[in-house]
């Protein structure tokens, strides 16, 4: 047997490790409305034994490791995005290309960082007489 073979035969041996394997079905089934309490019974049944709070903290994890991957380093070179490229933000949403290509002018970073005073206060004003009514609709009769 060679050294590949045997690597290749190799289980997780860590509940850690191999609850990490299950962790994309288990998603898919709360997605489909599954209760975490169900997907531990099945777990346990499958000789995979871990309590309801130990499960949802590897659950609440992994939904942190897919939103903020791992820097992962390849051997290629970075390459710098032309103009007619599709630029990708932080949530990985692609953007028009024409709105990627746009930059946003110094007056317009400056009137996004300085909204207009009296805009702000008429805002501040409606709401408040928002949340005044919303108070008075749920005071007991």
């Amino acid at each position: 047997m060679d050294i590949k073979d045997a690597l290749t035969k190799l289980q997780p041996t860590t509940k850690a490790a191999r609850l990490r394997t299950l962790l994309p079905d288990i998603e898919l089934k709360l997605a489909a409305g599954v209760q975490l309490k169900a997907i531990q019974a099945a777990l346990h049944s499958g000789g995979l034994e871990l309590t309801l709070a130990t499960l949802k903290t590897y659950v609440y994890r992994f939904r942190q490791e897919a939103h903020h991957p791992a820097v992962v380093t390849t051997a290629e070179p970075a390459t710098i995005p032309t103009a007619s490229a599709t630029v990708l933000p932080a949530d990985n949403v692609p953007l028009r290309e024409e709105a990627a290509a746009q930059a946003i002018s110094a007056q317009d970073l400056a009137r996004l960082m300085q909204p207009d005073e009296q805009q702000e206060a008429t805002d501040i004003a409606h709401y408040e007489r928002i949340a005044k009514q919303q108070r008075k609709e749920k005071k007991p009769v």
